[in-house]
C-alpha cells in the first residue's frame, strides 16, 4: 500500500455567533447642497432630506450620514442658517444625536461660516466622535475628523477629509487607521472620483488619496465623494488595493440634475445599503422630495456588489464590538496585527504548504517553514493540536482512494480526538490511500 498525506485547509468560517440573521443597514451620502442655499428659495430641500433621515432612521436602519462637501455656495451668513438647520435635525437636541454624521469641507466652504459651525466644537461631546486633526488648524475649527459607529454587530471607522488633503492630513489619517486596526473603514472627501465621458476614474486628488492612504490599508473598503457633476450624476469604480481586495469608490453629485421642467431642487441622495444576509453592498439613488421621480434606476444610479462582510470585510475579520477572537490574537502575536497583508487565514507566508489557519490549528509558527504537519508511525497518522486545545477549531480526517476524483472524500472515525491530538489507523487493504486533515474555524 502506498500512502500520501494531504493537509488541506477547509472553508474558513469567521462568522460570529448571532450574526447569521443580521438586518440590513444604511449609510446616507448627501452630496453638494450648494444649489439648495443659492437660491435660498431651495433651502427647504435640505431640511426635507435630513427630516426624512430622522423619520426613517428606525424603519430603514440608517446608521450614519456623510455630507460630502460644498454644503454652502458662497459661504455667506444667509446660507449658513438653513445649513445649520439641516444638521440640527440630526442633532435632535439629544445627548448623542439622532444618528452619527459628518460634514466634509468642500471648495465652496472656504471661510469662517463653515469653520465656525462645522468644526471640532460641534461634535466633541458625542460618544461616536473620535477626534479632529489638531495639527494643521485651530482646534476649534478642525476640518478633518473621524467617527466610530456600529451597525448589526460591526464597528466601523469613518474618516472625513478636506478637499485636496495634503501629506500632513494624510499622515494624520494614517495615525487614525493605525489606532483603529481591524475596523472596516470608509473615507469621505469632497473630491476623489470623476465621471467624465461616463468613464469613472480618479483624478489627481483621488490618486493622491489612493496612493497616500487607501491602497496600503486593507481595512479601507469604501470611499465616498462628490464635486464632479456629470451625467449620470452618480458613478463608481472598483479597484484592488495592495492586498488584492476590492475598494468600492462611490461618486454622487446631483447639483446639476434637472427635472423635466429644469428644477434644481431634486433632493436626490445616495442610499448605501449593507445586506449581511445577501452579502452585498448596494447603492440606490432616491429623493424624499421629488415625488414625480423618487428613484433613479439606471445602472449609473443603482448598482450592487458582493461584500463578504459576514465573514470578512476586505480582509479584516469582523467581530462583535470589543471582542478579539483567539485566532485574531494569534494573528497579532505572529504578524503584529490581525489585518496584516500576510495574516489572512488562507495565506501561507512561509511557503511550507500549510495555510495560516492550519498552522494555528496545529500550533505551528506561520513564519517558519518545513515543519511537519503530522507524524506517521506504525500505520497510524497523528496530528498534534495547538496549545489550549483550540476550542474554536474542528478537526476532521478524510480519506479517498484517488483524491476525490471517483472516490469522494469521506470523514473517518479517528482513534483519538482529544484536547491534544487527532489520530487514525490506516486500513491495510488498500493499494493506495490519500489522507487529508480538514480544519474549520467554528462559529
Amino acid at each position: 500500500m502506498s500512502l500520501i498525506i494531504c493537509c488541506a485547509l477547509s472553508v474558513v468560517c469567521l462568522a460570529c455567533a448571532g450574526r447569521a440573521h443580521a438586518a440590513k443597514f444604511e449609510i446616507i451620502a448627501l452630496p453638494d447642497t450648494e444649489n439648495y442655499v443659492d437660491p435660498i428659495s431651495n433651502a427647504w430641500v435640505m431640511e426635507a432630506q435630513t427630516q426624512w433621515i430622522v423619520d426613517q432612521k428606525a424603519t430603514e436602519n440608517i446608521v450614519f450620514v456623510s455630507q460630502l462637501g460644498d454644503l454652502l455656495h458662497y459661504d455667506e451668513v444667509n446660507e449658513i442658517v438653513p445649513a445649520k438647520a439641516m444638521f440640527d435635525l440630526l442633532d435632535g437636541g439629544l445627548p448623542d444625536a439622532v444618528v452619527p454624521y459628518s460634514v466634509s469641507k468642500g471648495n465652496h466652504d472656504g471661510s469662517s461660516q463653515f469653520d465656525d459651525n462645522f468644526g471640532y466644537a460641534r461634535y466633541k461631546d458625542y460618544s461616536w466622535y473620535g477626534d479632529g486633526d489638531h495639527t494643521t488648524v485651530d482646534s476649534f475649527q478642525t476640518n478633518n475628523h473621524y467617527q466610530i459607529f456600529s451597525a448589526e454587530g460591526y464597528e466601523f471607522l469613518h474618516i472625513n477629509l478636506v478637499k485636496g488633503p495634503d501629506e500632513n492630513v494624510l499622515a494624520w489619517a494614517q495615525t487614525v487607521v493605525d489606532a483603529n486596526l481591524g475596523k472596516p473603514t470608509i473615507i469621505s472627501t469632497h473630491s476623489y472620483l470623476d465621471n467624465e465621458d461616463n468613464i469613472p476614474a480618479r483624478g489627481g486628488t483621488g490618486d493622491a488619496i489612493w496612493n497616500g492612504l487607501v491602497k496600503d490599508n486593507p481595512q479601507i473598503f469604501m470611499t465616498l465623494s462628490a464635486h464632479k457633476h456629470r451625467t449620470p450624476a452618480s458613478a463608481h469604480l472598483l479597484s484592488e488595493n495592495t492586498a488584492g481586495k476590492p475598494v468600492l469608490q462611490i461618486l454622487a453629485d446631483f447639483e446639476d440634475y434637472r427635472g423635466p421642467t429644469g428644477e434644481t431642487d431634486s433632493g436626490y441622495l445616495s442610499r448605501v445599503i449593507f445586506d449581511p444576509a445577501a452579502k452585498t453592498i448596494s447603492v440606490k439613488t432616491f429623493s424624499p422630495t421629488y415625488t414625480a421621480v423618487p428613484w433613479l434606476t439606471d445602472p449609473g444610479h443603482q448598482y450592487s456588489h458582493p461584500a463578504e462582510f459576514l465573514t470578512q470585510m476586505n480582509g479584516v475579520a469582523s467581530r462583535p464590538i470589543g471582542v478579539v477572537t483567539a485566532f485574531e490574537a494569534w494573528q497579532i502575536t505572529h504578524f503584529g496585527t490581525s489585518t496584516a497583508a500576510e495574516a489572512g487565514p488562507g495565506l501561507d507566508p512561509d511557503f511550507d504548504g500549510m495555510a495560516n489557519l492550519l498552522e494555528y490549528a496545529l500550533g505551528k509558527d506561520p513564519n517558519v517553514s518545513d515543519q511537519p504537519a503530522g507524524n506517521f508511525e506504525a500505520g497510524v497518522i497523528t496530528f498534534t493540536k495547538g496549545a489550549g486545545a483550540r476550542d474554536d477549531v474542528t478537526y476532521t480526517i478524510l480519506e479517498s482512494d484517488d483524491l476525490g476524483v471517483t472516490d469522494p472524500w469521506e470523514a473517518v472515525t479517528p482513534d483519538v480526538n482529544d484536547a491534544n491530538e487527532i489520530s487514525y489507523t490506516l486500513p491495510l487493504d488498500k493499494d493506495a490511500l490519500f489522507v487529508r486533515l480538514k480544519v474549520n474555524l467554528a462559529e
